[in-house]
């Protein structure tokens, strides 16, 4: 034991067996889509998507994953948690490399979105300035019996219906269609009312 020295080497190893204690769900989470960093003071920093991981990953898997760390490592160094809004300021430009997660079906994306609409004449040019992605439609979202009640919900949404059901808040584990279903309520509502302006940014921005 504590042979390697390459960070990535050891966060692959103690990652899968973190897995493997903690269960499929928790993990897909919070903590395949953090991944670790060296800042410039040779400090390792698992960074995390979201304050909200970061919080989860501190209170319920840090300590077991400094323990599966030193086990693992030949230089016996400690792991510390940061979330991506963090480390801006502490990592070098060189180490801010963390993958920017936003569509469900190509990487995990556990940071909670936000989708408003206001009137403007931008139209769809707006909506693809925001960032949005044009195949995540319902049209393309594969309905399951985790996500259906939400589906409804996500097309009542984008018909501007009554008023009702806005704003609107999805929670779920990673894999059930959150990040889709804000694509295409933006898109939908786009489609029905040419002049829709869509903001779509993370809710750490947004607050």
């Amino acid at each position: 034991m504590g042979q390697m020295t390459d960070p990535d080497r050891i966060w692959t190893e103690a990652a899968d067996r973190l897995k493997a204690e903690i269960g499929d769900g928790p993990y897909s989470s919070y903590i395949a889509p953090s991944a670790v960093r060296v800042d410039g003071q040779g400090n390792l920093i698992l960074v995390t998507p979201t304050a909200y991981a970061r919080d989860w990953v501190r209170q319920n898997a840090l300590r077991r994953m400094n323990e599966l760390w030193l086990g693992l490592d030949g230089l016996s160094r400690r792991l510390d948690v940061r979330c991506r809004a963090e480390v801006g300021s502490v990592l070098p430009s060189s180490a801010r490399e963390v993958p920017r997660l936003n569509s469900i079906s190509t990487a995990p994306a556990p940071a909670p979105v936000a989708t408003t609409f206001a009137a403007s004449a931008d139209g769809a040019r707006a909506v693809r300035a925001a960032g949005l992605q044009e195949r995540l439609t319902f049209d393309t979202f594969v309905e399951g019996h985790g996500n259906a009640f939400a589906l409804a919900i996500a097309k009542q949404v984008a018909s501007w219906a009554d008023g009702h059901f806005n704003p609107v808040f999805f929670c779920g584990p990673y894999g059930y269609g959150k990040t889709h279903l804000l694509n295409a309520i933006a898109w939908e509502a786009q489609r029905l009312r040419p002049d829709a302006k869509v903001v779509y940014l993370t809710a750490e921005r947004f607050l």
